[in-house]
Parts: structure tokens; C-alpha cells; sequence
């Protein structure tokens, strides 16, 4: 598990900003329909903006995005 530091230094050096910010690479969208490429925006920017992994208040400690 990746702590907060971690994921801090992830996210300056990866692309996660840049791919929030310019959308899907076009092999990637061709994979998913709409409403998924829209959850995948909306995860992602969630990441970047608050630079931690979600709280799971339902108890069921399933990675995010449900894999």
C-alpha cells in the first residue's frame, strides 16, 4: 500500500495531471464506452486534486477502482 508521501511523490512525477488534463490516449478510449471513460476522468482527477486514495467507509477494503 502506497502511503500518502509515496503517492505524493507518484503524482508529481507521473502524468496523472497531464492525462486529467488532456483526456484518454486514443487506444485507451477505443477500450471503454462512454460512462467508463467518464469515471475514469472523474477518478483520476480526484487522485490528482487531493493527491491521496479515497476513504472506504463501506468496510469492505476493495482496491480503488474495483478491480
Amino acid at each position: 500500500m502506497k502511503s500518502a508521501g509515496n503517492l505524493a511523490e507518484f503524482l508529481r512525477t507521473c502524468s496523472l495531471k497531464r492525462f486529467v488534463e488532456t483526456g484518454l490516449p486514443e487506444p485507451l478510449a477505443e477500450l471503454l464506452d462512454a460512462g467508463e471513460q467518464q469515471a475514469l476522468r472523474v477518478r483520476a482527477k480526484a487522485l490528482a486534486d487531493y493527491a491521496r486514495f479515497p476513504e472506504d467507509r463501506s468496510g469492505q477494503h476493495y482496491p480503488w477502482p474495483l478491480v
